[in-house]
């Protein structure tokens, strides 16, 4: 986790520093993508035990496969850059019910169920550097290294007692790698392709379980993460237009 914390100070310290020494003139661009994120690490669920006689079986991310994503692109003379986007952002209820009928009554009658909340935020910062072919003047290509925090909401509330309520919540960031290539439609417009390669997720996660079975004081459960790796494959494709 301190490792995680100091490449991250270091890297928000030469992104700050490096765009402050010059002065030259810049180039500012609206970007719009098409976010795409496939699991590829059974990370995205665990276990988490409250007591000795209880265990959530959770859902870490309940990314949806597509997301559209926009930010600002702030672009150097000497192809250096800084952008700031919205990666990822979604909210959404889940209803799941099993009822019985009671055909001489007509009446329905919930057994159980549950109703999901879940909400999800991903920003981005990358400071990288673009490359462009002397005999491809319509084609950069680069690398950058970015910082992604991230916020994650759920909460499991049933509908009958054979449940049991569950809160969760999700603080952290990831630190990536992202290759991309820019392709010039017209001066002022180009197609951006990236993608984007996890090196390490890190998070705080508060969780609450209601189980009357439980002590008040060993019904929450904080817990830190530090994993390295992709636990997603993603890939953005989209418009950048000069402002």
């Amino acid at each position: 986790m301190l490792r995680s914390f100091v490449i991250l100070f270091l890297f928000c310290l030469i992104n700050v520093n490096l765009f402050s020494q010059e002065k030259e003139e810049k180039k500012y661009w609206l970007t719009t993508s098409l976010n795409v994120f496939v699991p590829i690490s059974h990370s995205a669920s665990k276990n988490i035990g409250f007591d000795y006689h209880s265990t959530y079986h959770y859902q870490m991310e309940h990314k949806n496969f597509l997301s559209p994503g926009i930010g600002v692109k702030i672009e150097k003379n000497n192809l250096w850059f800084q952008e700031y986007s919205l990666s990822y952002l979604n909210a959404k209820k889940d209803d799941y019910y099993v009822v019985d009928v009671i055909e001489q009554q007509g009446v329905t009658v919930p057994v159980r169920g549950i109703e999901t909340t879940s909400v999800g935020l991903n920003l981005r910062v990358e400071y990288g550097k673009l490359i462009s072919p002397k005999n491809m003047s319509r084609l950069k290509y680069g690398l950058s290294l970015s910082i992604d925090p991230y916020f994650n909401y759920f909460k499991d509330e049933p509908i009958t007692s054979a449940l049991i309520p569950v809160f969760s919540y999700r603080i952290g960031g990831e630190l990536s790698i992202i290759p991309r290539i820019e392709v010039a439609l017209s001066r002022r417009i180009h197609m951006n392709i990236k993608l984007p390669m996890g090196i390490n997720r890190f998070s705080y996660e508060h969780f609450k379980i209601d189980d009357p079975l439980l002590a008040d004081e060993k019904k929450e459960v904080n817990h830190f993460f530090n994993e390295f790796g992709m636990k997603y494959f993603q890939s953005n494709v989209g418009l950048n237009i000069m402002l």
